[in-house]
Parts: C-alpha cells; sequence; structure tokens
C-alpha cells in the first residue's frame, strides 16, 4: 500500500514538473510591456540585458514611451485640490512627507500605466504583463510565473511580482494583498482594469498609483506570491524626492501659506 502511495505522489510530481516545463517554453503572455522614459535609453539598455538573459527572451516586448512629469503642464492634468496643494508644498520645499504625495514623475508614471490599462480593454487583451525599467526580472521567470498562477485563486485582478507589504493575508502559497508599496512588475487582467475604471476614481489623481490600488484594494484582487520573483534595480530615481518625517503642525502652516 505504501508503496502505491508513493508511486502516485512520485507520478503527480513528475506530471507537474513535466507540465511547468512545457508550460516555461510557451509564450504565456502575448501581451509584455515595458514602460521607459524616452530621454533614459540608459535604463531600457539595462533592463534588456537582464530580459534577454531570462526564459522571456524570444517573447515579443513592446516598449512604451513613458510620459515625462517634468515636461507636464501641470494645470491640464485632473489633480484633487489636497494633491495640487502637496504637489505645490513639495515644489516649495524639495521633500514629501508620505510616500502617496504625488511628484511631476509620479503623475507621469500614473498616466504611463493607465496609457496600457486602456490599451488592455481597447485591444480587448486578455491580460498583460508590464514591467517598469528598473525591474529586474529572473532567468526562468516564465517557470515561476507559471507556478505561482497554479496557485494563486482564478478570481485574481492584479499579481504583483515584487512589492513591499503593508497589510497582506497570508494564504499559504500565496499572498491576498490590501496595501503595498512598488509597481515595477505585475500582471492585469482585463478584467482587473474595467474594475479599476468603474470605480470612477481613476481621476482626479489624488495620490500615486500603488497607493491608490491600495485604496481600493476591497474593489479589486490584487495576489502576490510570498516570495517576490522580480526585484528592483538600483538606479537614480526619475519619480521619488526625499521623505521627511512630518510634522503636522508645520504641514498645516505651510499649506496654509500655500
Amino acid at each position: 500500500m505504501i508503496y502505491y502511495i508513493c508511486f502516485f505522489i512520485f507520478v503527480g510530481i513528475f506530471v507537474t514538473i513535466i507540465h511547468l516545463m512545457e508550460s516555461s517554453e510557451k509564450n504565456v503572455f502575448k501581451h509584455i510591456y515595458l514602460i521607459n522614459l524616452k530621454r533614459r535609453p540608459d535604463r531600457f539598455d539595462e533592463f534588456m540585458v537582464v530580459y534577454n538573459n531570462t526564459d522571456f527572451k524570444n517573447n515579443s516586448l513592446t516598449r512604451v514611451n513613458a510620459i515625462d512629469g517634468g515636461k507636464l503642464d501641470i494645470k491640464s492634468i485632473p489633480l484633487t485640490n489636497i494633491a495640487k496643494l502637496e504637489l505645490k508644498q513639495l515644489e516649495t520645499t524639495g521633500f514629501r512627507y508620505k510616500h502617496y504625495q504625488l511628484t511631476r514623475g509620479a503623475i507621469g508614471c500614473y498616466l504611463s500605466h493607465v496609457k496600457i490599462w486602456e490599451k488592455i480593454v481597447k485591444e480587448n487583451q486578455d491580460k498583460a504583463l508590464i514591467f517598469e525599467d528598473d525591474a529586474r526580472p529572473p532567468p526562468n521567470i516564465v517557470y515561476s510565473i507559471n507556478k505561482i498562477m497554479m496557485d494563486i485563486p482564478n478570481d485574481w485582478d492584479i499579481i504583483l511580482l515584487g512589492k513591499h507589504c503593508h497589510d497582506c493575508e497570508d494564504h499559504g502559497s500565496y499572498l491576498k494583498i490590501k496595501r503595498f508599496i512598488l509597481l515595477h512588475s505585475y500582471i492585469i487582467s482585463k478584467r482587473g482594469v474595467e474594475k479599476i475604471i468603474g470605480t470612477n476614481s481613476l481621476f482626479p489623481i489624488s495620490q500615486q498609483l500603488d497607493a491608490y490600488l491600495s485604496e481600493i484594494s476591497s474593489m479589486i484582487n490584487i495576489y502576490s506570491p510570498k516570495t517576490d520573483l522580480v526585484l528592483q534595480g538600483r538606479s537614480r530615481t526619475d519619480i521619488q524626492a526625499p521623505i521627511i518625517k512630518s510634522d503636522k503642525n508645520n504641514d498645516r502652516m505651510l499649506l496654509n501659506k500655500l
């Protein structure tokens, strides 16, 4: 009896391994996007060196010209009143007090992701894999993605491949995400995009995109593997500004002056 049990366990493991190996050779994503500023070809080159050493290297990758926040006419961008005040405070002091606080670069980043989301819906793409140019995918990323997608519930809208959890539920082989930061690598479904658009809260912009998704996480299903698949490279940021500890009294005084 023990022999037969061991035999069937072995067969099950063997079949799973074969399935993953076969699927790793397939183009599991027809739509892969890389967000990169036109003025930062160095970051594009750095990403491609890593990407070309992965099992995704033969898959079609679409480079998306990121919207350059530094060149935006901010007055033409729909922002909440508090976001406008916080942006003015940042540009006056050179510092942010909270991670979610918008910078010009973060506004450009927000709009760049939304541009891809709109393309997903317009072209009826079932799902897409999105990288920012500081993402560093591992050599076996296809195999790893296939493996985690066998564990993650089918109702997923977003699967984060890298993140810092602030509020996440442990479900054994995966995490249910409530609050997080970082959005350098993720999978998003067309259904998920439609849910986000359906909240009617994408605009006016109130905060950075990862903070916004955290805020609406009760309306969409965000999951992640317990161990990050895609790390973030170390390079000079085009988006963020330094954060200093907030003094609420000083914050109020400063905002009143703006």
